[in-house]
């Protein structure tokens, strides 16, 4: 195909939104021109859920691991302990955090740990005093049947 005289109306850097690429005759209606498969075809979003060239990645370097857990140094208690951060629960009882202290809403550590099945920090903090049959919550229920909902 010609792409520098008139092609029906297809621009080489535009055609349909991503950049000049064949599309073979089940798109364009022309036999095979450069798509390289022996029936011609190739689906009309070919290109269009691929990296592009200037997002390709290096394959020698490591991809960058990203994840809600990022950073959790920061995180208040109730946050690490709803997401089974133990290391950061951790940090913050020993300095001083009271496993014992319901939040806002009456709820405790406990709660939110059972609740989320973070049996270790469950383990952690029934460890430091927490109390197994406090009661808490809109319902004003114990741990014991956060975890099992």
């Amino acid at each position: 195909m010609d792409w520098t005289g008139d092609n029906a109306g297809h621009d080489h850097d535009s055609c349909h939104g991503h950049g000049g690429h064949s599309h073979g005759s089940a798109v364009h209606g022309f036999g095979g021109h450069g798509s390289g498969m022996a029936h011609g075809f190739m689906p009309a979003f070919h290109g269009q859920f691929g990296p592009r060239a200037d997002q390709m990645i290096d394959p020698t370097q490591q991809p960058k691991k990203r994840s809600h857990m990022d950073d959790s140094s920061s995180w208040d208690i109730v946050k690490a302990t709803q997401f089974g951060i133990l290391d950061r629960c951790k940090e913050l009882v020993e300095a001083g955090y009271d496993v014992r202290q319901p939040d806002k809403e009456n709820v405790s550590l406990l709660h939110w740990a059972a609740i989320n099945n973070r049996a270790e920090v469950v383990k952690y903090y029934i460890s430091k005093g927490a109390v197994i049959d406090q009661l808490g919550g809109d319902l004003n229920s114990t741990p014991l049947h956060w975890a099992i909902r």
